[in-house]
């Protein structure tokens, strides 16, 4: 950095110089002609070096954070976005996706972009850091080498279903529809795909449910292994959860949700023999912790179905007291 009395000594070395070019500039006047020319163009030079000193340019010194700065070079590499599009992710739930440093939240379908760039050439790696809540994501494309804007990352959301319940020996033979065991040489020629072939693939199995430092009878509830859902189970004692109790499900005055083509009242729907009723009864009782019950949707009922039973298609070793 340039001290305030080195621009004064400059400043005085300049005007000097400036002096002495006067005083030869008059000596000049009075040379004979013939000795002007070769100075003249030696003034010349003089001047145009004080001018640019007058300007400002000078040499920059070891101490010129100016040297610095100049000499070095700007970085032209191109950059590229990461980004790409998720699918099949359930309402409300939450997946979080990671690059590098960076962790983006995505709780909807659609395209999703990093923040943070690529430098062209540059690797990148996308990976998964939390899954939602029972359910499975599957990335592809999800690493490489960016040329371009990334965009076609992709990540794939899904509830795992379960094994149908279907056993080893309950796979079709080639005629007569029987079921035989699936190891059986005209069954594998019939079809190498049928379930009891894949009956060890997500089999079905339930366990207790844990909550905290409470783990609860399956009597009231159970947790499905492979989806990760809790389930009611049902009593048979009368209470508000008795497997004989049915319930109508009526949750909107505005449209039509009666069998005749007519629309449910408030009070219909405030009855205690209403399902919104119920649900809100359960979850004040905050059945084996939890406040947010709800009904299953159809293709949740399907991961219990056990295709391997008859009559009533689930397990009622596990589903005790089904609705009958």
């Amino acid at each position: 950095m340039t001290t305030q009395t080195d621009s004064a000594s400059k400043l005085k070395a300049s005007r000097d110089s400036q002096t002495h070019v006067y005083d030869l500039w008059l000596f000049l006047r009075r040379m004979p002609g013939p000795m002007k020319a070769g100075v003249y163009k030696q003034l010349a030079v003089t001047m145009l070096c004080l001018g640019l000193s007058a300007c400002g340019y000078h040499t920059p010194d070891n101490n010129d954070s100016s040297a610095d700065n100049n000499s070095q070079s700007l970085d032209t590499t191109p950059v590229y976005s990461l980004g790409g599009s998720v699918s099949g992710l359930s309402d409300g739930k939450l997946l979080k996706l990671a690059a590098n440093q960076e962790t983006l939240s995505v709780n909807s379908n659609g395209k999703f972009s990093f923040s943070q760039k690529v430098k062209a050439g540059g690797a990148y790696s996308i990976s998964i850091q939390v899954s939602p809540e029972n359910m499975k994501c599957v990335l592809a494309k999800a690493s490489g080498k960016a040329s371009a804007d990334v965009t076609d990352i992709s990540e794939r959301c899904f509830i795992p279903v379960p094994a149908s319940g279907i056993t080893g020996d309950q796979c079709y033979a080639p005629s007569g529809g029987a079921l035989v065991n699936c190891s059986n040489p005209a069954v594998i020629a019939l079809n190498t795909e049928q379930d009891g072939m894949r009956s060890s693939i997500n089999t079905m199995g339930f366990g207790p449910v844990t909550q905290g430092t409470n783990t609860y009878s399956s009597s009231e509830c159970v947790k499905d292994k492979v989806t990760g859902l809790l389930w009611e189970i049902k009593t048979a004692e009368g209470g508000l959860r008795d497997y004989q109790k049915t319930f109508t499900h009526f949750d909107n005055t505005t449209v039509a949700q009666k069998s005749d083509g007519l629309k449910a009242t408030q009070a219909e729907i405030a009855a205690s023999d209403n399902m919104a009723t119920y649900i809100t009864q359960v979850n004040n009782s905050r059945l084996c912790g939890f406040a947010d019950w709800r009904l299953p949707t159809a293709r949740e009922l399907h991961s219990i179905v056990n295709y391997g039973l008859r009559n009533i298609a689930i397990d009622e070793t596990v589903f005790i007291n089904p609705p009958r």
